[in-house]
């Protein structure tokens, strides 16, 4: 092995930076081109960053005797002026164009430093230090790798003189004589030729007990150190050369200034040769003090050791001691070389100094080196990087062969600059152009297609680089990788990473996001986890991954383990880390850990002081939100667009509509008005504040609308009760083109279920099943909640038993389901069997166990439940647990137990003494009514529910006057009823009915028609229930255009005989409606599905499943 290459790579030399003739006749007639070469040691060592490229040919002579190809001069010449020792290494896996006749057809030409071979020879053999060259004469070469020199008789009985008197210590040599040729050669190990075969070893390489040839150069670094501390005498130039080429591949400094202090103990550290190689050595294991102050010392200083030194300061980033260092140069007159340029390029580039750049680019003109490959190629990257792509386009167009390597530094442009469609584009024209691209090239292609998500582009990469044979570069597997994580498709990303013959971190880490982004959080954790048993080392971005997915699941303990081990790690101090620790015990709900880490944290970024607030808004803590909100402005922080978004949350959360608006002002004074996470947070803010004119206003001044905004919007029309609205913007979202995410379906589900619309249900239902979003339980679960809300049981049960996955929301939402249709049984089942299944219970759960408990009237089980959830899984109560109790005792008739539950349990709120009212007007007991009635005027005096209920209760009791004095109460403190609104579907199409509103004349008649029918069958209106100081006539025709009778009537009118009826309302159901709606049932034989704001009512020839407790 020569300078780091392998003698089966195909490899050309050539003698360079000496006259020699442009073309050299073989003693056949025969004349070969070769490949111009590089530095000695450069190409192997070649610092990142240079870009290699097709250098320029020259003639080589070829001798019939000769097993290689050597550059032969056509004149003689002195050996002062010659430069020193380059070779040449040709792109990887290039086949030769050389043959040899005593080589087999096909096998490739082993690497052969002839000019090294010939320089040592003259500086061994000539006393006068010349020696000509003639056609005829014996031919000097290196055969193998042994580097061991091939004389002609005259020359190697000499040199066996010049070795006896080595061995014999006859003779020493100062630094003047070896770098002037002078008196006695350099000892070198010699042998003469014998068909091409190596047969005898250089005396002092056998009294070291080093391996000649070969063998020499896999030497070990102590081997190599002991036998330098033992050499008695002097190791051959070849020798030491290779020992620098060994330290400058292993980059080991201490090896390095054991071989210097070896080399200044035998007085070579001056040497032309020997001194021009020390440079780079320095250089490239990374001492350019040392490097600078051997290459003062130098008494010739060529331009192998000029660039190098030039180009290590250069890769240090003092790009102006490196253009001191080539001015200095040039006044010494020695000719740069192309990596001379290609350093201060690379420089420029680091510096992102185009200025410079555009100079040396001058230079480089002028100096004749514009047409050169390798130079044309690093100005590519300069002007790529610095941001001037016609610049690059115009280097690129001017060169006289573009080479892959070309192609690939303007592709990597492209790819840089974000023109990824671009990229493409030029990536198809390098192959209509037969560029045979390379990994490098494939690697950019396929992050091109990755940003513009061209699957169909990146499996055709993929399968280019199969049949390349490329899979097993890291770097192109990886793109490949990542292409396939970005685009959804992780199987595929599964199937190329099990693939692998090696892993590193960032193979690990594209599969831990992959799974991440498509929210399966645990294999993320299991692939973390098989990454440890790899032992592969995590860094920076696997902490942060994996924090985010232990807060996405809640694993807490998961969380603090990572924490510790990333102290271990040493990234107790990298910003990225700790702002996903910050956001970790944020978003688990650990404000005190989350705090204590951002106050530990030294460089806070906006991103730490982002994470801390949000935080703090996701769990109701809006004030400590807001504070450090503006703690953050004090300390010289301006908020981003998500900083934005938490802080609108806050005030949400928090009910500071005026807050919301300021920031909303603030946010147009920044800039960030056309913000998507700005903007979405807007309309979501001011649609929860029900100013739904507010949020329409910003959905319709944003210039490009996304999922999420129209999503936004829709859920705020949802949430706010108007959901006819919502299915329209649903449409107009279609209509655009854009597609609903699992998110935008959950919504209009949910609007489908709470107006009844089952036949636009099932609709939506076939869309999800199509989008493929019907396996995910948060679909899964809205689905579930839109058949049981819709009266459709059966169902909802279907979905539920197709789910392949139930998390806890799924199993909560079938309790829910079951409790709304008064299935207590059924619920308390699903809840055994989800326990059945491992899964834990939350408190949403308990929630809907308890409601179907309460509505199935099972007393004892359901205060057991209660009972389970406090001291077994250690639940604090919320106020729907204390409601679905209280709920539960008082459709019991157990109202003093209810009331003694509120008072024990302390309950504040007024969801409590509201369901014990309810209870109150059941069961009609006037006394603990009133109490409970005082109770809620204290805590919500302008909610009309209370009023209307208290009246009911009066008006049982045949208490007209106190009736009629809570709804002049009412009237005086402005509590406004809202007004009762049903909705029925008929052939898929909704219709709103609401009091007050102006009705057709066909449907009051019908109306009336049913009102006399209903009398007929015994059916007396109850005329108590309104208190209004007017006639019976007048009462009555009120009660006969209730809203629910209204829809009912249409749906009588409109659909055929013996078809069931599925109606909404907003309100409670009244006791007269209720009971003309049994009876419509009976009458009309029809089964009547009716949800109120309370339960599910299934009325069935003439009867309720609620059993009148509502």
């Amino acid at each position: 092995m020569i300078g780091g290459l392998n003698r089966c790579d195909s490899v050309k030399t050539m003698i360079t930076h000496c006259n020699v003739s442009s073309r050299c006749a073989a003693p056949g007639g025969a004349a070969l081109e070769m490949q111009q070469s590089c530095p000695f040691g450069m190409s192997p060592a070649r610092p990142p960053g240079l870009i290699q490229s097709n250098p320029p040919k020259c003639l080589l002579h070829v001798s019939p005797f000769m097993t290689t190809a050597v550059s032969i001069p056509s004149f003689p010449y002195h050996c002062q002026e010659r430069e020193p020792v380059l070779l040449t290494e040709h792109l990887a896996h290039e086949e030769s164009a050389i043959s040899s006749p005593c080589r087999e057809a096909g096998e490739s030409i082993p690497v052969i430093p002839s000019e090294l071979g010939r320089l040592l020879l003259e500086k061994s053999l000539r006393r006068d230090g010349r020696f000509s060259f003639c056609e005829g004469s014996g031919i000097i070469e290196f055969v193998e790798c042994n580097e061991n020199l091939i004389l002609d008789a005259q020359g190697d009985q000499e040199l066996k003189e010049n070795r006896v008197a080595i061995r014999s210590g006859k003779r020493e040599k100062s630094n003047t004589e070896i770098s002037q040729g002078g008196q006695g050669p350099v000892p070198c190990k010699i042998r003469p030729s014998d068909n091409g075969c190596s047969k005898t070893l250089s005396s002092s390489s056998q009294e070291n007990g080093l391996v000649a040839g070969t063998n020499r150069r896999h030497i070990g670094t102590e081997g190599l150190v002991h036998a330098l501390e033992r050499a008695e005498q002097l190791f051959s130039v070849s020798d030491l050369l290779q020992f620098v080429q060994k330290c400058r591949e292993n980059k080991d400094l201490t090896l390095a200034f054991r071989l210097y202090q070896h080399i200044c103990r035998t007085g070579l550290e001056s040497d032309k040769l020997v001194g021009n190689h020390l440079v780079p050595m320095f250089v490239d294991c990374g001492d350019l003090l040392k490097a600078s102050q051997v290459f003062r010392r130098l008494i010739c200083q060529n331009e192998h050791s000029w660039s190098f030194l030039i180009l290590g300061y250069c890769l240090e980033g003092n790009l102006q001691h490196a253009l001191k260092l080539y001015d200095e140069m040039k006044k010494t007159n020695i000719k740069p070389s192309s990596f001379t340029f290609v350093g201060l390029l690379n420089a420029c580039v680091a510096n992102r100094n185009l200025e410079v750049g555009r100079s040396v680019h001058e230079e480089i003109k002028e100096k004749g080196f514009a047409e050169d490959v390798l130079v044309g190629n690093s100005l590519i990257d300069m002007y790529m990087k610095c941001g001037f792509l016609n610049e690059a386009e115009k280097v690129f167009e001017g060169l006289p062969v573009q080479d892959v390597v070309s192609w690939t530094a303007l592709l990597a442009g492209y790819v840089e600059f974000d023109l990824s469609q671009e990229a493409l584009t030029f990536y198809h024209k390098m192959q209509s152009k037969a560029i045979s691209s390379n990994a490098v090239t494939m690697a950019l292609a396929m992050k091109a297609s990755r940003i513009v998500c061209d699957t169909d582009q990146g499996r055709i990469i993929h399968s280019e680089a199969v049949k390349k044979g490329y899979e097993g570069d890291l770097t192109l597997s990886n793109s490949i990788l990542s292409l396939y994580a970005k685009c959804s498709c992780v199987d595929d990303a599964h199937y190329v990473f099990d693939k692998l013959p090696d892993r590193d971190v960032v193979s690990w880490n594209t599969m831990i996001v992959a799974h991440t982004e498509h929210g399966n959080f645990q294999e993320a954790l299991e692939c973390y986890e098989q990454m440890q048993i790899a032992k592969i080392v995590p860094d920076s971005w696997t902490m942060s991954s994996m924090l985010k997915v232990c807060a996405s699941l809640g694993a807490l303990e998961q969380g603090k383990e990572l924490h510790n081990k990333s102290l271990q790690l040493g990234l107790a101090d990298n910003v990225s880390v700790v702002n996903s620790l910050i956001d970790f015990y944020g978003r688990c709900g650990w404000m005190p850990e989350s705090r204590m880490v951002f106050e530990k944290l030294v460089n806070k970024d906006v991103i730490s002081w982002t994470a801390l607030i949000a935080g703090y808004a996701e769990h109701g803590q809006v004030d400590e939100a807001l504070d450090n909100f503006m703690k953050m402005q004090e300390n010289g922080f301006a908020p981003n667009a998500v900083t934005y978004s938490c802080a609108l949350k806050a005030c949400c959360a928090s009910g500071v509509h005026d807050g919301a608006r300021t920031l909303h002002m603030d946010v147009v004074k920044m800039g960030l008005d056309s913000e998507e996470t700005v903007i979405n947070t807007l309309i979501n803010v001011y649609a929860t504040f029900g100013s739904l004119i507010d949020a329409e206003a910003v959905f319709e001044r944003m210039p490009a609308r996304c999922v999420v905004s129209w999503t936004a919007l829709i859920g705020g029309y949802v949430d706010c009760g108007y959901n006819i609205d919502a299915l329209k913007y649903f449409e107009k979202m279609q209509a655009g083109q854009i597609s609903p995410n699992f998110v935008t379906y959950a919504y209009i589900l949910k609007a489908c279920g709470s107006i009844g619309a089952v036949e636009k249900g099932r609709e939506f239902h076939l869309e999800i099943a199509w989008d493929g979003f019907e396996s995910d339980p948060s679909v899964g679960s809205a689905l579930i909640n839109m058949y049981a809300q819709c009266g459709s049981l059966s169902e909802a049960c279907e979905v539920f038993n197709d789910l392949l996955t139930r998390d806890i929301t799924v199993w909560s939402s079938m309790m829910k389901a079951y409790a709304l249709n008064h299935q207590g049984y059924d619920a308390v089942h699903c809840f055994k069997d989800m326990l059945q299944q491992g899964l834990k219970p939350d408190v949403v759960t308990f929630t809907c166990l308890l409601t179907a408990c309460s509505h199935a009237g099972l007393i004892q089980e359901g205060l057991e439940y209660f009972k389970l959830m406090r001291e077994k899984y250690g639940f604090a109560p919320t106020n729907e647990h204390y409601s679905c109790i209280v709920d539960l005792l008082g459709r019991s008739g157990e109202l003093l137990e209810a009331e003694k539950f509120i008072e024990t349990f302390t309950v504040t709120q007024e969801d409590a003494w509201a369901a014990l009212l309810t209870a109150c007007k059941t069961h009609g007991d006037v006394d603990l009514g009133m109490r409970c009635f005082e109770q809620l005027m204290q805590k919500d005096p302008e909610d009309a529910a209370w009023y209307t209920l208290m009246t009911d209760i009066l008006t049982g009791a045949g208490r007209w006057e106190d009736a009629l004095k809570i709804e002049t109460f009412r009237k005086h403190v402005e509590a406004k009823k809202m007004p009762a609104t049903a909705w029925i579907e008929i052939d898929r199409q909704v219709h709103r009915f609401m009091v007050g509103d102006e009705q057709n004349e066909d449907i009051l008649a019908a109306v009336r028609a049913l009102n006399l029918r209903l009398k007929d069958e015994g059916h007396v209106p109850n005329l108590n229930l309104d208190v209004r100081p007017v006639s019976d006539h007048k009462k009555e025709e009120a009660l006969c255009e209730h809203a629910e009778k209204l829809a009912i009537a249409f749906g009588l009118l409109n659909t055929p005989q013996g078809t069931s009826l599925r109606v909404s309302k907003n309100l409670r159901m009244c006791a007269d409606c209720h009971n003309a709606s049994k009876i419509i049932s009976r009458m009309e034989r029809r089964e009547i599905i009716l949800r109120d704001d309370c339960c599910m009512h299934h009325f069935i020839d003439g009867s309720c499943v609620c059993g009148d407790m509502f």
